[in-house]
This record gives C-alpha cells, structure tokens and sequence, in this order.
C-alpha cells in the first residue's frame, strides 16, 4: 500500500524514527560497553581508603595489561562493582607497587621503577642509581602522611639481610637501608600509622620503623601475639584499619568438610595495642593471591581462586559486625588526617594521598542515564503529539 509522503502516517513514522535515532545517540556509551577485569591473581595492589583501590598487572596478564581501579568513593553492591579501566603500562614483575601522596603509582619491576600519572594517564621511567639492575621488590607500603613509599627487595644475603628501600617522588630520592626479618617469604604486610612502622604478619609479627633504621637491631623489633589457641595461621593478604591500629587478613585452613578436606576462609583481626589476635567467622573460601584492602568498616577482597578456579569476585566484610555483606558504603569524608597515639582508642583515619576526584565517577553516569532516559521520553512523547 502507497502511502503519500504529506500523510499523518509518514509524518508519525519519520518522528518515531528521529525518536530511536536521538535515543541511540544520547545514551551514554556505559550503557553499551561496561569495563568488568578479567579473573586473575598475583596482582600488584595499593589502596587509598575511601577513594580507590588499585590493582595492576597480574599472572593473566604479565604484559602490563590488565590495570583498573575499583572505586571505593561510591556505593555499589558486590555483584556489581565500579571499575575503570586505566592504561597499560610496562611489565610488572614483583609486589613493589606504592602511591605517593602527588597523585602517582609507583611501581618497582626487575631493575626498572615506573610512575603512572593518574591526572595525566601517562607512565613514564623513574631512574635512580640506588636502583640497581634484577632489584625486585617483595612487598611496598606507603606512608600516608609524607608519602615516602617502602620497598623490600626480595633478594635476601646469606646472613638473611635484605635491602629496604624508601622512595620520595617530591624529591625523586631513593634511600636504603638493611633489615632483617626472620621470614624468607614475606606474605602479610601494611603500613601502620598507629605505630609509624611497618608491619609485617606471619607466625610473628615484625615491626620496621624508619625512624630507627640507623639502630643495630635495623630498625625492627619482633614480638609474638597470642590468640585464642595460639595458632596464629598465614596470611595471604593483610590490610590495615582504623589508622592501623587494626591489621585485617584472611587465614585460610584446610579443615573436613562432610568428611572431605576443603580449604576453609576465616577473617582475622589483629590488635597492635594489645598484641592479640582473634579468629573470626567462616566466610566464601578464597585462596591463592588475591588483592584486599580496607576502606572504612569493610575489608574487601578481590581476585584469587574460588573452588579451584580463578575468579573476579568481591568479597566485602564487614568489620564491626563481622559479618559478609552484599554492599560496600563508603565511609563519610573527614577534612583532616589525625595520627593515632598509642593510648588512643582506634578511630577512622583518611589518608592524605590523592586519589580519584570526589565526584564520583557512579554519580556522573548515573546522571547521564538521567539525561537520556529524559531525552528519549520528551521526544516520544513529542512524536506521540504529532
């Protein structure tokens, strides 16, 4: 059937038509193509509580491919995080991966140290004759209040020394140090403002404080901390809260599970005042080497093997209740960084690194959905009229 060009019919068709074009145009791209990483382990990771939590490289991805962020300023539910997706940048060989608080990523690979611009997304070569050639960093901390990121090499002397490294990026220094820890293969480590030290989690605990690195005893003392049956099992991953009064991790046992042995996941806690520790409950067994941080009350948990597979999901925990959560809250803004004293009770503390830009990156999508749902309703409602 002919219909004539001048007709109501045309004239409804081609405003409905202009109406799907405007809709496909106007949606905002997220709603076409949303960044979700890949399953992976052994990832290179920092945290900035409250803002972000960086993972880079990994075992599925040892080109330096694979970096992201999962947004720790906005509210999501943990099957359905916020990720972006940052620029690859070279291979990442080792755990020495810090953030100094001018907004970079520090990353120490076999002999060569990088730095990612977060404002700029550039990577450029960070050289220093402190630097040598096969230096592979073991594990990195960063101070928060002034930015002096700590690497340990992973080379360790036959009289069981090993190097210490403190990076500077305002004043692009490097310092060394020796230090001594009585764990070959160091698995659980943080940074402690509570203390001022480093704090490294295994069958003991082993503090490094900068401030009395030039000492005989290199600046680490060692104690033992006692828990409920003394068993202290081994961290994977340790991640401090509270201003690192609290140093959280999870232990994983093999226990018989309907007569059969599993690898079983508990969340543990830590008190550097008191100098105990306590096991918490049962939560999704996770194995391998995962990335985990703390932002406020919750200790999250990515990456690492589920069941005997690598896996992408978010574990989040919540601290003071002790329980698995299904979403992650941000914690409110505090406008000032305040240091723990060892006679205080354990409160929040907001690091001072520069992270992502408060307005959340959820927010601004959320609004340009807004934007073009709005549109579209407007134009068929217009097309309706006609």
């Amino acid at each position: 059937m002919f219909i004539p060009l001048s007709s109501p019919a045309t004239g409804a068709l081609l405003t409905l038509t202009l109406t799907f074009l405007f809709c496909a145009l106007s949606s905002p791209p997220t709603l076409a193509q949303k960044f979700i990483p890949d399953p992976d382990i052994d990832k290179c990771s920092l945290f900035v509580e409250g803002q972000a939590f960086y993972m880079l490289g990994g075992f599925t991805h040892p080109d330096g491919t694979g970096n992201f962020m999962l947004d720790l300023s906005v509210p999501w539910n943990a099957s359905d995080p916020v990720y972006k997706e940052l620029k690859s940048g070279p291979k990442i060989d080792g755990h020495g991966c810090g953030m100094a608080n001018t907004g970079e990523l520090f990353v120490l690979s076999t002999g060569t140290a990088f730095v990612y611009n977060l404002k700029s997304n550039s990577w450029t070569v960070f050289e220093h004759p402190n630097l040598s050639t096969g230096t592979r960093g073991e594990f990195a901390v960063t101070d928060p209040e002034t930015g002096i990121i700590y690497i340990k090499d992973e080379y360790v002397n036959l009289s069981g020394d090993s190097t210490m490294y403190s990076v500077d990026l305002r004043t692009k220094t490097v310092n060394t140090s020796k230090v001594y820890f009585p764990e070959q293969a160091v698995k659980g480590v943080a940074w402690s403002a509570f203390l001022k030290s480093v704090v490294v989690v295994d069958l003991h605990v082993s503090l490094y404080t900068p401030s009395e690195g030039t000492k005989s005893s290199k600046g680490r003392s060692t104690f033992l901390a006692t828990g409920p049956n003394g068993d202290f099992p081994t961290p994977w991953c340790t991640a401090p809260a509270y201003g690192g009064a609290i140093i959280v991790f999870l232990g994983i046992y093999t226990d018989y599970v309907d007569d059969k042995l599993k690898d079983t996941t508990y969340v543990h806690t830590l008190d550097l005042n008191t100098r105990t520790w306590r096991k918490g409950p049962l939560v999704n067994a996770r194995t391998g080497d995962y990335s985990c941080a703390v932002s406020g009350d919750h200790f999250i948990v990515w990456g690492g093997m589920a069941n005997g597979t690598m896996t992408n999901k978010v574990l989040v925990f919540n601290i003071k209740t002790e329980k698995e959560v299904s979403r992650y809250i941000p914690p409110p803004p505090r406008p000032t960084t305040t240091t723990l004293q060892p006679s205080q009770t354990p409160t929040q503390q907001t690091n001072t690194i520069s992270g992502p830009s408060n307005t959340s990156s959820g927010d601004k999508k959320h609004a340009s959905i807004i934007v073009a749902v709005t549109g579209c309703l407007l134009a068929i409602i217009l097309g309706l009229f006609v």
